[in-house]
């Protein structure tokens, strides 16, 4: 610190926090000349000090503590549980990672915007998924709307998901047409209504949620697809949806035996109105739980040019049963491993590609990997990838790395389609 007398009788302290951080403490009226004098100008600036310490200490070591004004607290009335997810994320951080990490950032600002806005409550998110909670059943619903319309309004900056979503589910609709109805990351959405049991966690300073309502909006949300939102009859029943405000369009899906659950929930998709052009396929009954990846290249048009897509779970009996497992060579947990990285390997070379060119490169890697070629066979990538797993386990035993084939299916398909002119963008 450093002290001076002005003639205005006034002293000034100054004390450097930091290198950007100055506090200037001036006291009025205070006489430094004498003993007395001497002993303020030493005493003021330490007190000043000390108290500007304990500010910053109390700012900084302050206990964290959560927003938890819109949390459901009340375990005597039902709440609403939302799921949500992005559609193949997973291939998307594969193939345009720099795109997608900018985009996470936008999902995550937009859905905790949005929760905020219709007083909803954020649990936790696992990875790109969110769980949230609301005690109002139409708050639940209207934001699962929202999320839908303000995701699709975002300006992306980049075709790049839309080429991989059009790749990923044989969308050849007009551009027009495509465009009034899908931009950017795609979500889906679950929402179900029903008791819940609830728990304060100390350790994160939050709520939350347990029980049949939290696992079945959870197995909701897994069975949906990208852009679309499933609910429950329950949520329905709950709401005036004459009071909604929000104008939509509902179509019932039935009643489904969802995994885990003791009886079948009658499912609704619900959607703003101005996607009623949104076409879907029929729900993703076959996943097993959220977590599992991903949408796949399913094929949504019986007339697409070439249908080289299969669920990975109807993947994952074909290597259970693959002859490696059951000589013992490799453990089921280990083969199914190695099943998804040369199948997404393949998904990624098959991305960089479109129409005539990726049908050729298909036809190059039946031939070396001796599949017979079949464009309509929606099961041509799973055939192709139970063959190399083989040439994998072969590698291995000479002592390559047992991934080195991955990086050859990725040259492979690098080298034939970076000559394209019609490829649009560039292989990562």
């Amino acid at each position: 610190y450093r002290s001076r007398w002005c003639d205005s009788r006034v002293d000034e302290f100054v004390v450097q926090l930091s290198s950007n951080v100055v506090v200037l403490v001036t006291v009025e009226g205070c006489n430094t000349e004498g003993p007395l004098g001497t002993i303020l100008a030493i005493l003021i600036p330490l007190v000043a000090v000390l108290i500007i310490g304990i500010v910053v200490m109390y700012i900084f070591l302050k206990p964290k503590t959560r927003d938890n004004r819109n949390a459901p607290k009340d375990p005597t009335r039902p709440i609403c549980v939302l799921f949500t997810d992005i559609q193949a994320s997973t291939t998307l951080w594969g193939e345009i990672p720099e795109e997608m990490s900018e985009a996470l950032d936008v999902h995550h600002a937009v859905i905790r915007k949005l929760i905020q806005k219709h007083k909803c409550y954020e649990v936790k998110t696992i990875g790109d998924c969110f769980m949230i909670a609301t005690a109002d059943p139409a708050a639940g619903l209207t934001l699962a709307l929202a999320i839908q319309d303000v995701l699709f309004d975002y300006d992306w900056g980049t075709p790049a998901f839309e080429e991989v979503y059009r790749f990923q589910t044989q969308d050849e609709s007009p551009e027009y047409e495509y465009s009034q109805v899908w931009a950017g990351l795609r979500v889906r959405v679950g929402v179900h209504y029903g008791p819940a049991q609830i728990m304060f966690d100390e350790s994160v300073l939050g709520y939350d949620y347990y029980g049949t309502v939290v696992n079945a909006a959870s197995r909701i949300e897994s069975v949906a697809h990208g852009g679309q939102v499933v609910v429950s009859k329950d949520v329905f029943d709950a709401i005036d949806a004459t009071k909604l405000g929000y104008q939509y369009m509902s179509k019932p899906l039935g009643a489904e035996q969802l995994r885990g659950l003791p009886k079948e929930i009658e499912l609704i998709q619900v959607a703003p109105a101005r996607f009623a052009n949104r076409i879907f396929p029929p729900l993703r009954l076959d996943k097993a739980a959220p977590a599992e990846e991903d949408d796949d290249i399913e094929s949504q048009h019986s007339g697409s040019t070439v249908a080289v897509g299969s669920y990975p779970g109807t993947l994952e009996k074909e290597v259970i049963l693959h002859p490696l497992v059951k000589k013992g060579e490799m453990s089921s947990d280990a083969a199914i491993s190695l099943a998804y990285n040369v199948y997404y390997s393949l998904v990624a070379v098959m991305c960089m590609t479109k129409g005539e060119e990726r049908k050729k490169i298909l036809k190059d890697f039946c031939k070396k990997w001796h599949v017979p070629f079949d464009q309509n066979d929606k099961k041509l990538l799973s055939k192709i990838t139970l063959k190399i797993m083989s040439s994998v386990v072969t590698l291995s035993s000479q002592g390559n790395p047992k991934y080195a084939i991955l990086s050859q299916i990725r040259a492979d398909g690098s080298r034939r389609s970076l000559g394209t002119a019609q490829s649009t963008r560039s292989y990562k």
